[in-house]
């Protein structure tokens, strides 16, 4: 091997352990950047030949690689997914607890108690026009706290509409940034600017950390550096330099005011997709809206109509014809009900309710009633076609007796094609319950519900926790490590320092014999 080709490769070999110390310094300066993964210098061989004989020309670095699990970070994606929607489950079920808390022992219950004690009263005294305001006064009541509890859980609804419209912007915005950044990366390469392509792959981890916190996917990077990522129905999110776009549109099933999400990709719109939806925070906007809360307007809707039911049954006379003479006021034998849905146009007798669906925000008195409660049925003889004796309490017995009933429930049905209700029969056919024990059934479920999401947000801290420990060992900056690297690259940096050193004595001693 000729001197000359011993300074070449040393002066190689001087270059390479250069590199890997400017490696090993940006590692140790950037040890408390989040987010930060630690690169490190890949080393080859130089090839050389002398008389024909290969020999090696020194050292190179072929290119810097970050430090990865793809793993463990594929894994660590699909937890933080998972845990943000845990995380917004919670807190929309905690929201709803707090309302049906509040339905509870100062709230319905207790109206629903102090109404039928006023018809207690009015079986007592049932021509006394101040317990018949009491009865009247008591209902008003008890219907203000159920529009107000359905009125706040449909807020709560909306509000998890309008999440789902917020994450499509982000989740829009995301993949418009991933799709900008695989450009970059592609463009910048490897080689020589390794430094900078490990910081745009950084940023895109991060884009992905944070696409993760909206909406379920899955990505893999291919051989070119870029990634793709595809949503967890299958539609693609981001390829290459191409972003796809989510939209929104009003009418999603059983809701026409609620938004459905659409994918379009260059144009082509496809969906809707919401229902393949099940993860970050646009996931648990959708179940909430559609599932949970729902779930509980019915519930609300369901006590609701059984409540005006029940007491039309004693008031009006049980469908489908009341019997005349059942149940009278002091006036007249006009059969009315008592509790009306006061969004249909009024009738003689009272506007009943055509579906389960709305009733909490519909229920209201008839207006004969509220302009006179001598209107109020607590008789059952009519006395000379006028309406009731002043001492005729029948009905009202029966109507305060209502209160320790134990029967059926009517339930909301839907039809699984369209999501519209399908209208109650005459019987009902859900749980027994009484009206005072049926939120106790609700409060209960919600209980469950409400501790089996806080454990299950509990369990997915620990395991997001504990793979972000694992991926910090692998790809986190270790100390110890690096001043190693740094001590291992510096001596060898001296060495090759040494050999250039030795080869210009050589030189030297060469131009003295010329």
């Amino acid at each position: 091997m000729s001197i000359l080709a011993t300074f070449n490769s040393a002066r190689s070999s001087l270059l390479a352990q250069s590199r890997a110390l400017n490696v090993t310094s940006n590692n140790i300066g950037n040890v408390n950047t989040p987010g930060y993964t630690r690169v490190r210098p890949i080393f080859l061989p130089v090839p050389a030949t002398s008389a024909g004989i290969s020999i090696g020309g020194g050292a190179s670095v072929d290119s810097i690689q970050r430090v990865v699990d793809a793993t463990l970070d594929l894994q660590l994606q699909r937890e933080r997914q998972q845990l943000a929607y845990d995380e917004h489950i919670e807190r929309g079920l905690s929201g709803i607890e707090g309302i049906f808390e509040e339905l509870g022992g100062t709230g319905i219950n207790a109206a629903l108690s102090e109404f039928f004690l006023s018809l207690g009263d009015l079986a007592s005294d049932s021509a006394n026009p101040t317990v018949r305001e009491s009865v009247l006064q008591s209902a008003q009541s008890l219907i203000g706290l159920i529009h107000d509890a359905d009125r706040r859980l449909a807020a709560r609804a909306i509000d998890a509409n309008n999440q789902l419209a917020q994450s499509v912007n982000e989740v829009n915005t995301i993949a418009a940034n991933i799709a900008q950044l695989n450009g970059q990366i592609f463009r910048t390469g490897t080689g020589e600017t390794g430094d900078v392509v490990s910081s745009l792959q950084d940023r895109r981890a991060g884009l992905l950390d944070d696409l993760a916190e909206h909406i379920d996917f899955m990505f893999f990077e291919q051989p070119n550096g870029q990634i793709s990522v595809f949503l967890g129905g299958g539609q693609v999110l981001v390829d290459s330099e191409t972003s796809a776009q989510l939209e929104l549109q009003p009418g999603a099933p059983g809701n026409p005011v609620f938004f459905d999400v659409f994918h379009n990709l260059d144009g082509s719109v496809g969906g809707p997709i919401t229902s393949t939806i099940n993860g970050g925070a646009m996931g648990a906007a959708i179940s909430l809206r559609d599932n949970q809360i729902q779930s509980y307007r019915d519930s609300l809707d369901e006590f609701t109509f059984s409540l005006a039911r029940r007491i039309n049954d004693e008031h009006f006379g049980p469908l489908p014809a009341p019997p005349p003479g059942d149940a009278f006021g002091l006036v007249d034998n006009q059969s009315r009900r008592f509790f009306v849905d006061g969004t249909q146009a009024a009738t003689p007798d009272g506007a009943d309710f055509a579906l389960i669906g709305g009733a909490a925000a519909g229920i209201s008195i008839h207006a004969d009633i509220l302009t006179d409660t001598r209107h109020i049925a607590a008789g059952a003889v009519s006395v000379g076609g006028a309406g009731a004796a002043a001492g005729d309490n029948q009905n009202a017995l029966e109507m305060a007796a209502i209160e320790l009933a134990n029967s059926s429930f009517f339930q909301i049905n839907r039809d699984p094609a369209t999501g519209l209700e399908i209208a109650p029969g005459i019987v009902p056919t859900g749980t027994s319950h009484t009206l005072g024990s049926f939120f106790d059934s609700v409060s209960g479920k919600l209980g469950a519900e409400l501790l089996g999401s806080r454990r299950a947000l509990a369990q997915g801290e620990l395991v997001v926790a504990e793979l972000e420990q694992r991926r910090a060992a692998v790809s986190g900056v270790s100390l110890d490590e690096e001043v190693a690297n740094l001590i291992r690259f510096e001596r060898a940096y001296q060495a090759s320092a040494r050999i250039i050193q030795d080869v210009d004595q050589l030189l030297g001693l060469l131009m003295e014999l010329v």
